[in-house]
C-alpha cells in the first residue's frame, strides 16, 4: 500500500454518540520504508513485514513490540513472505503460538525475486538465516 505506518483497527468499539466517517487507527507502528509485502500468522500471534529497504520485521502483536528484524543481502529483494508451521515430533512442546515466550519459535520462508528461498528462524533467544535454494 506504499504506506511508512501499520494501522491497527480495533473489531469492538464502545459505542459513540455520532460515529466517525473517517475513523482513525487505535494503533499505529511507524517504519522507516514503505511496506511492499506482509503476513500474519495462523493463530495471529504474529506479525511479518518486508519494506521497501529489504528490512523484513516480525512483530508480536500481543505485546506490540518486535521480535526481532533482518535485512536482506544486497542483491536480493522479497517477492513473498510465508509463515511456516512447526512439524515438531510430540514431545517437544515448542509452538508458533506458544503463550510462554520461552518456548516461541517462528519460521518465515521468504520467496525472493531471482527465485532464492530463505528459511528465517527466530527463538527468544536466536534467530537464523538459511538460504534453502536458488533457482
Amino acid at each position: 500500500s506504499n504506506s511508512h505506518n501499520l494501522c491497527f483497527y480495533f473489531l469492538s468499539r464502545p459505542p459513540k454518540e455520532k460515529p466517525d466517517s473517517d475513523p482513525k487507527p487505535d494503533i499505529i507502528w511507524p517504519c522507516a520504508a514503505p511496506i511492499v509485502y506482509s503476513t500474519l500468522s495462523s493463530c495471529s500471534s504474529y506479525f511479518a513485514f518486508v519494506c521497501e529497504d529489504k528490512a523484513i520485521t516480525l512483530w508480536d502483536t500481543s505485546v506490540g513490540f518486535p521480535f526481532c528484524a533482518m535485512v536482506l543481502p544486497e542483491n536480493y529483494t522479497a517477492r513473498n513472505i510465508q509463515f511456516m508451521p512447526r512439524l515438531l515430533p510430540s514431545r517437544e512442546k515448542i509452538s508458533c503460538c506458544s503463550k510462554d515466550p520461552a518456548h516461541t519459535m517462528v519460521q518465515l520462508l521468504v520467496l525472493c525475486t531471482d527465485g532464492s528461498l530463505y528459511l528465517l528462524t527466530s527463538g527468544t533467544k536466536e534467530f537464523k538465516s538459511k538460504l534453502l535454494g536458488i533457482r
